[in-house]
């Protein structure tokens, strides 16, 4: 299937930056290898794409986990329910849950209000474990909106800024008990359908509630069309979308946010995402799922990535370096932009090539113990004259190229790779190459999500060793 994109184009020199300055951006972004690397990226101006383009084995089609960017529908949920009547920023959850409370509810509790939860500002401490563990044993049926309303404070809600994807849970859940309506439902008239987009599906909890914190997955370009709708006033196409006057007060600053890897990270948190440097503002998930906004320059740079959460940061700091700090504010000299967007329809990531071995005849003959126990057993390998097969536990078949990445796809019913969901199929795209005659490495990336995995494959231990990367 051909791509074609939704964004009319402008030339980088139109928007103020260099075609060079951009391939120097992307070439930066290759640098590393399968431990670090982006997927996909958007870059608009003015609402028209400068630049954009997927990493083979990765698509501009194919939708994307944005985990906790999903926090910024959440987002817009409240605001679109408060503008209706629905609910009010200043509501108490304790009077939207009543019979949810714990037995003896804190004074902090019932000082809780829906604002403290777009603020991150909850007070209570922990989240996942003390949630799972805040219910008296043998308590059932189990309710997660009871569990989290369990939770000690620390803090007065409102104080101090603590990032609690139970938050989000929460706002979710809220939607959901006011309306009748999970979050998708809820939002897909309201918000997809306008923009054009189908409604992604969020993933929902044994109740039916949509975690809020994590399941939705779009496109990139998807993800920064969102982006330029909340720089544009909500408005997109000429056509209201977001409620009159809901990005104003969306993009304040609700809360101080503590030092963390990363100087944007510092620098405030608004109703579900971050506030950055040169007056920005993003949507971000992680291992770099970021949509960044810059109304003083127009601008909007959307990426997928597969990044670990110290080198997160780096990926916006090199688009500060390489682009934000040599953009022109007006247009420059027509460039080489023909040029560039050859460069960016070539984009891939590195893999090794490799030969086939004079041993192969005993990676065939031979039974490998997968390693670590408890996903599969057994694994063979078999070969073609530019691929290679592996059958784990007799019956899951997944290919990996020796000239190319090649993809698997696995039925959601039966996947034991990570990343499987109610939803989805697992899609692998694997290559791998000769370490030496001895030695077989394979790199497995899990398509739409960062996922991936390392398979060493040794002859002389019969083991086959899977190591994960980037796994929740």
């Amino acid at each position: 299937m051909r791509f074609e994109s939704r964004f009319d184009k402008v030339t980088a020199a139109e928007a103020g930056i260099r075609a060079e300055d951009i391939r120097e951006l992307l070439t930066s972004y290759t640098d590393g290898d399968i431990h670090e690397e982006v997927h996909a990226f958007c870059l608009l101006h003015r609402g028209r794409v400068i630049a954009e383009g997927a990493f083979s084995p990765f698509r501009m089609e194919e939708r994307h986990e944005l985990f906790s960017g999903t926090k910024a529908l959440v987002g817009a949920a409240v605001g679109f329910a408060e503008a209706e009547g629905i609910l009010s920023e200043e509501e108490r959850v304790a009077d939207i849950f009543p019979d949810l409370l714990p037995e003896n509810p804190s004074e902090e509790l019932f000082s809780l209000r829906i604002r403290h939860l777009l603020s991150m500002s909850l007070g209570m401490e922990g989240q996942a474990v003390h949630t799972l563990s805040a219910l008296k044993a043998g308590e059932m049926p189990f309710s997660r909106i009871r569990a989290v309303l369990a939770r000690k404070f620390v803090h007065a809600p409102g104080e101090v800024f603590s990032y609690d994807n139970e938050a989000s849970y929460l706002l979710s859940a809220i939607i959901t008990k006011k309306t009748g309506l999970s979050l998708e439902e809820y939002l897909s008239p309201r918000l997809f359908a306008p923009l054009g987009i189908e409604t992604p599906s969020f993933g929902k909890d044994k109740d039916g509630i949509c975690y809020g914190y994590i399941g939705a997955r779009l496109t990139v370009e998807e993800y920064a069309l969102l982006g330029e709708l909340y720089r544009m006033d909500g408005v997109y196409g000429g056509k209201r979308i977001l409620p009159e006057g809901f990005v104003k007060k969306a993009i304040l600053k609700r809360i101080d946010t503590p030092p963390m890897p990363g100087a944007d990270w510092g620098e405030g948190y608004a109703s579900h995402f971050w506030l950055g440097r040169h007056g920005s503002f993003r949507f971000c998930g992680a291992f770099g799922q970021m949509c960044a906004v810059f109304p003083q320059r127009e601008l909007v740079f959307a990426v997928l990535s597969g990044a670990d959460y110290f080198n997160i940061p780096h990926i916006l700091e090199k688009f500060y370096d390489k682009i934000l700090s040599r953009i022109s504010p007006a247009p420059i000299s027509p460039a080489e932009d023909g040029t560039l967007y050859r460069f960016t329809k070539d984009l891939t990531l590195p893999y090794r090539l490799s030969h086939i071995p004079p041993t192969i005849p005993r990676f065939e003959q031979t039974l490998f113990s997968v390693k670590p126990e408890g996903t599969f057993k057994t694994l063979r390998v078999s070969h073609s004259s530019d691929s290679l097969t592996l059958t784990l536990d007799g019956e899951t078949v997944v290919s990996l190229g020796l000239r190319a990445p090649v993809r698997t796809v696995i039925d959601k019913t039966r996947t034991r790779f990570p990343y499987p969901t109610e939803v989805h199929d697992t899609v692998l795209c694997a290559s791998a190459y000769f370490e030496s005659t001895d030695l077989l490495v394979a790199h497995l990336r899990v398509i739409g999500a960062p996922y991936a995995l390392i398979l060493r494959l040794s002859l002389s231990e019969k083991t086959a060793e899977f190591t994960p990367l980037r796994f929740m």
